[in-house]
């Protein structure tokens, strides 16, 4: 990122096409022929502000004044003045003339860059001034020759020849196109595709580009397109920009997180998030509007960089320090300047943003400007673009600023935290086995060791506190926030990961306001040092409170320090240091051990920026005072040898040579003055709850926040005036808000390791479940709320939910928003209702009848439920209902589904393939199926086969699912063809033999792992069936994302059977064949009535009318009645028969009673025949037709069916049931006919009752039964 600084004022262009006209005036072309032609005129009017400005503004006229300055002054001290203009010149400029350096290649197009420039400018006292156009022109022609040629090679840095001197080059060409003859620009076109012939490799060393650098490039290729008029150039360079559009997982790139990653593990939100962010405002303008407008869809992402990456890092102006890399070691910027080149750079892009994210962008835009009071003007140096856009905005009374951000941000894929308040900001910088403690390259951040170690940047009114070369003077290895001994010294490596093998690193938020933050951590990957410790904040409100324990090293020789403070004071360094009411020693030089101390305050430099101290209980902290000196060169080898001084205040805890286990625990109070600050230590806010190896806790007595850190996989609990309060089973974050009757907590882990669970318990009881975010399920809400927390895939986001521990009011009803038939089951999805504890679903087989319940007691985001052991083909309804205390809510929306037939069929196969040295490499056994499109030696593709001989029927649908296991880049789509050749083996396959592939059929775009992806294989799978029953398929990229467009799915070896790729097949079910049914008991007695029932099954159509044909044995039975067993549904007179036959007409009484599903018709009525040993008599239906409205005849499937009839057992009287046996059940018998005679309708049934055969059923018949049962 060499020189970015120097570069802004060029280099940034502007979204800016309503504000400042297109045509330019005379220096520029006139009427442009092509579109070539229009977006140069463009460039042009963005470098020089065309001419839509007053030159005698004042703030135009400085702007003006002090370009032109730069080229030409009174002191002879311009480019132009120290230009070399000999005729048989060796160098352009004395401090020019190394061959080696290529910062002195990218210097020398500076110069001309910015004599360009104020040649152009209107206003300007050397616009068009011939002899300075000459100079400009023959210089390009010098540079060329000697410096930027297709023939030079490259040398020293590859930034300089590829990004930094082809973007000037550009620009003034773009500034002096009509000065320059066509093979003067030719040259040059030639240069720039040399060095920089694909944006997104490095020519030098093949290296694929990322974030900024891949943009930077974009940008010189897209403007070297319109320049040399290659409409393939311009296209190439902008379809590059599409991997930097999408988020990633790891590596370089935005995180869905918000944070920024450049160099594969440094924070640089504030570095190389800032040339990005003006690069991709650079692309924007050019392109808009044009032929090659961007129409990728993600870059509607830039506006939510915006929003979530940009915005809580940037306090009344400044972009916190923690954010730019070894860039705080250049004594050319600090963090206002950057959050300016940021800011304006937010600006430009709202120009083009939609008119709801412009306004919202103009609003803090306006805020920040206003409340940025360290620029004299703070349009000096910046592009007239920007300057005119800002004053614009400014001037815009419509456009309000939108006051100070308030609210708590974490942002785990870098380690870093913000929390932001009315008056201060903080941010907390870690490091992790992915993060970096800090980055050094090119000699720069020499002494960076200590930046990403729990260092906090505290910012307020005093914005100058990391200005004024802090940097240069503050004693790095003492900064505010970490623990120390010190360590760290000679010259780092170049762009090492100096790591922090501890995976515990990150937090937890609460309503995006309150949050804690922890950090294990060890030095022996940074600066080698054993020392170790584990490390929280706990940011309540207006409150930091820092609590430390297992703080422990085993070198004998270091002192370690936890420094809670090292201000900047101002000049005389005097500012007052109050500890427990008492003032301290003014004078530099003052040091101090203070026992006992149990508050302090700072005052500040102005007014606004006092901060108090309070130590819970009382401790024991070393005060100094001092004056530092340094120069930018000791922190920079680029930086100057001249000493720079400012005073320091410092307060930290001692904790002596190779501590054991030491802790501490602070409160930082930002713009407390003394009395508030002594106020509060006499009543604090806070309690520590545990400061131990276990868990770091803190409450907050007055807000009803508490944070806990728990540090090891095991039950922990937490306790709160000696009652458990919060348990985790796991390694966790948890911040718990209480108030207004609700709970809020957030949970996280911040490992980014568990790719399990988290079971949270907490000691409170709710009413029930307000809301949840994905992956949270609550398992019970009263007596305790218990949770069940799947991070995997969370990668250190916190997860939250809310309670309600008020009496429950009238549960709404949930919405069932659909009903998806499977195997044997039906997946039922509803909307969430808040307060639920519970969900019931209640469901049958008929619309409205609802016959069984299942109770869903674990509530989720998902509100998701499989319904089981379901009958294949049969339709069931569903509805479902909330509850809660209170009762149950009324019941849901009906929806049905049928559960259909599914083939599930595993791979027989599968293998990823690899090209370049691996091409002859098989990965056969590999976990893992991995798809990549890159440079050779990286690409990779993937098959599988499925072997497809279980299917029988008529398929319905296929899909592959895939689940994967790694997706380095969110966005990344990748692609499914079918393969011809069946015959290759799973452990020979290699990249050199591998099958060859058909078109895609179907692409999908993954964002996340863990996230299932499913595509259709309907039309290949009856392919295969039709020949040889196997499928193969081959998984790719659909385009080259660079080093992280990887994909991962989980392959058949997968450890977790869940995560194995699958295919499901579901048939379609034959709809069941109409038919009658016949049914009644297995046996009736000799001489005695039984009953057979006629019904019908499987109606496609109503049936009106119905014509039945009977047979039965006329040897067994003999047929007594029929009748209707249906409401309207009659059976017409006279019934024919005839011996052994009935003929039955049945038919409905109106459409109101047709029979239009299962049901039992009619009811027959049959005497058995008198026999003398038992025999089987049959009933069938020999034809049954069925007519419909229409008058349609369907005919119904026969049915039969038997019946034993049984004859009477000779010598045991009062056995009615012919069982050999006087039982109860013969009594019972009796019983139930009681009082009958021979006058009874149904005494022909009854009579066998009357056992004595007086003709009457009564207590002697029972007597006389009950008499054999006890013989």
């Amino acid at each position: 990122m060499k020189h970015r600084i120097q570069f802004h004022l060029i280099l940034t262009l502007l979204v800016l096409i309503y504000v400042i006209p297109f045509a330019p005036y005379a220096a520029a072309a006139s009427n442009p022929a092509d579109e070539f032609d229009a977006l140069r005129t463009r460039m042009f009017t963005y470098f020089t502000g065309g001419n839509g400005y007053d030159p005698n503004d004042p703030d135009i006229s400085v702007n003006i004044k002090f370009k032109s300055d730069a080229v030409s002054n009174e002191n002879l001290t311009g480019y132009w003045d120290t230009m070399n203009k000999a005729a048989n010149r060796s160098y352009l400029w004395a401090d020019l003339q190394s061959t080696t350096k290529s910062s002195e290649v990218s210097s020398h197009f500076t110069r001309l860059n910015q004599m360009a420039i104020a040649y152009s400018t209107i206003g300007s006292p050397l616009y068009h001034n011939v002899n300075l156009k000459n100079d400009i022109v023959s210089g390009l022609d010098w540079a060329y020759a000697n410096r930027y040629k297709e023939s030079k090679s490259e040398y020293d840095n590859w930034w300089d020849w590829e990004i930094g001197t082809p973007q000037l080059v550009n620009s003034t060409l773009v500034l002096m196109y009509e000065d320059l003859t066509q093979a003067q620009i030719d040259n040059y076109m030639r240069a720039i595709d040399r060095f920089v012939p694909n944006p997104s490799k490095r020519t030098a060393s093949s290296v694929v580009e990322t974030g900024a650098n891949l943009l930077d490039k974009a940008y010189v290729v897209s403007l070297r397109g319109v320049i040399g008029k290659s409409s393939a150039k311009i296209t190439q360079g902008r379809d590059s920009m599409s991997p930097a559009f999408l988020y990633v997982k790891s590596g370089d790139g935005f995180y869905d997180d918000g944070s920024f990653i450049q160099h594969t593990y440094v924070a640089y939100t504030g570095g190389y998030g800032d040339v990005l962010l003006g690069r991709m405002a650079d692309l924007m303008y050019l392109l808009s509007g044009s032929s090659w407008s961007i129409t990728d869809p993600n870059v509607a992402n830039v506006y939510r960089w915006v929003d979530e990456s940009y915005k809580p890092l940037i306090y009344m102006g400044a972009s916190m320090d923690n954010l730019k890399g070894r860039g705080i070691s250049r004594q050319s910027g600090n963090d206002h300047t950057t959050g300016c080149s940021i800011i304006l750079s937010m600006l430009r892009l709202a120009e083009g943003a939609p008119p709801e994210q412009a306004l919202k962008i103009k609003r803090m835009v306006k805020e920040w400007i206003s409340t940025d009071t360290t620029f004299a003007n703070y349009y000096t140096g910046a592009s007239m673009f920007d300057m005119i856009l800002g004053k614009k905005l400014m001037s815009d009374g419509a456009i309000t600023p939108q006051g100070k951000l308030v609210g708590h941000f974490q942002f785990p894929g870098m380690d870093r935290v913000a929390q932001l308040r009315e008056h201060f900001g903080l941010g907390i910088s870690m490091f992790s086995p992915r993060i970096s403690a800090f980055e050094y390259g090119n000699g720069e951040n020499i002494k960076g060791w200590f930046t990403g170690v729990g260092m906090t940047t505290l910012y307020n009114n005093d914005l100058k506190q990391y200005s004024d070369n802090y940097w240069a003077t503050v004693n790095m290895y003492r900064l505010p926030g970490t623990t120390t001994d010190g360590s760290g010294s000679g010259t780092p490596v170049d762009w090492k990961n100096y790591a922090n093998p501890n995976t515990w690193v990150g937090g937890s938020s609460v309503d995006q306001l309150h949050g804690s933050a922890g950090m294990q951590f060890s030095l022996t990957q940074n600066t080698g040092s054993p020392l170790q410790g584990k490390k929280s904040w706990f940011m309540f409100g207006d409150q930091i409170v820092a609590v430390g324990s297992g703080i422990a090293s085993t070198d004998t020789a270091r002192t370690v320090e936890t420094i809670v403070e090292n201000r900047k004071l101002k000049a005389s360094g005097d500012n007052p240091l109050l500890v427990d009411g008492v003032t301290k020693a003014s004078g530099l030089g003052w040091s101090e051990t203070i026992n006992n101390a149990h508050w302090a305050h700072l005052s500040g430099n102005v007014p606004g920026s006092d901060i108090g101290y309070y130590f819970p209980g009382t401790a024991s902290i070393t005060g100094l005072r001092e004056s530092r000196s340094g120069t930018w060169k000791q922190i920079n080898t680029g930086g100057n040898t001249d000493l720079v001084t400012n005073s320091y205040l410092s307060l930290a805890f001692h904790h002596g040579k190779a501590p054991a286990n030491a802790t501490y625990a602070y409160v930082v109070l930002p713009g407390k003055d003394a009395a508030a600050t002594a106020s509060y230590a006499a009543n604090p806010d806070i309690q520590i709850l545990e400061n131990s190896a276990d868990a770091h806790a803190v409450i907050d007595l007055t807000l009803h926040a508490v944070g806990a850190n728990f540090w090891n996989d095991v039950t922990k609990t937490v306790y709160a005036n000696n009652e458990p309060l919060i348990t985790s089973d796991k390694k966790a974050s948890v911040t718990m808000l209480e108030a207004d009757g609700e709970i809020h907590i957030g949970i996280s882990d911040p490992t980014k390791a568990n790719t399990g669970t988290i079971q949270v318990e907490l000691n409170r009881s709710a009413t029930g479940v307000l809301s949840l975010d994905p992956g949270i399920t609550v398992t019970q809400v009263s007596p305790t709320i218990k949770m069940s927390v799947r991070t995997n895939g969370a990668f250190g986001k916190t997860l939250a939910a809310k309670f309600s521990m008020k009496a429950p009011s009238t549960t709404e009803t949930p919405v069932l928003v659909r009903a998806e038939g499977g195997a044997s089951q039906v997946v039922l999805s509803w909307t969430g209702v808040q307060g639920a504890a519970g969900y019931r679903v209640k469901y049958g087989t008929s619309p409205g009848v609802y016959t069984k319940t299942l109770d869903v007691t674990s509530v989720s985001s998902t509100n998701q439920v499989a319904v089981t052991g379901l009958e294949t083909g049969r339709t069931y309804y569903f509805a479902v209902m909330a509850y809660q205390a209170s009762g149950e809510s009324g019941l849901s929306n009906e929806l049905s589904a049928t559960p259909v037939p599914i083939v599930t069929i595993f791979p027989e196969a599968d293998v990823y393939v690899r090209d370049g040295s691996y091409a002859g490499t098989n990965y056969g056994t590999a976990d893992s199926l991995v798809t990549k499109q890159d440079a050779a030696g990286y690409a990779r593709q993937s098959y599988l086969r499925f072997d497809l001989a279980s299917i029988s029927g008529v398929i319905e649908s296929a899909k592959v699912t895939l689940v994967p296991v790694g997706v380095s880049m969110s966005g990344t789509t990748n692609q499914a063809q079918l393969v011809a050749d069946n015959s290759w083996g799973e452990a020979a396959v290699n990249w050199n033999n591998k099958p060859a592939a058909g078109a895609a059929f179907a692409t999908w775009t993954l964002t996340s792992a863990y996230t299932p992806a499913q595509f259709d294989v309907t039309n290949q799978v009856n392919g295969a069936l039709a020949a040889d029953k196997k499928m193969s398929l081959l998984i790719a990229s659909t385009s080259n994302q660079g080093a992280k467009g990887d994909v991962s799915y989980a392959s058949r070896e997968h450890a977790n059977a869940a995560y194995r790729p699958v295919l499901e097949v579901t048939l379609i079910t034959p709809p069941a064949a109409l038919s009658t049914e016949l049914s009644g008991g297995s046996t009736a007695a000799s001489g005695e009535t039984f009953k057979v029932t006629v019904g019908l099954k499987n109606l496609a159509q109503p049936a009106f009318a119905q014509d039945v044909t009977l047979n039965y044995d006329a040897n067994a039975m003999e047929f007594v009645s029929a009748t209707s067993m249906i409401e309207g549904v009659s059976i017409l007179e006279p019934i024919r028969q005839s011996a052994g036959k009935l003929r039955l007409f049945i038919v409905s009484k109106g459409a109101a009673h047709a029979i239009s599903e299962d049901a039992q018709v009619v009811e027959l009525t049959f005497r058995a025949k008198a026999v003398t040993e038992t025999k089987t008599g049959n009933v069938e239906i020999s034809k049954a037709v069925l007519g419909d409205s229409a008058g349609g005849e369907a005919e119904a499937a026969a049915s039969s069916y038997r019946v034993a009839i049984v004859a009477p057992i000779p010598g045991i009287p009062g056995d009615l049931t012919n069982d050999r046996k006087v039982t109860i059940g013969d009594l019972a018998i009796v019983a139930a006919h009681y009082g009958k005679d021979t006058n009874s309708p149904d005494w022909e049934e009854a009579k066998k009752a009357d056992v004595i055969g007086d003709g009457h059923i009564d207590i002697d018949d029972l007597a006389f039964v009950a008499a054999k049962i006890i013989q």
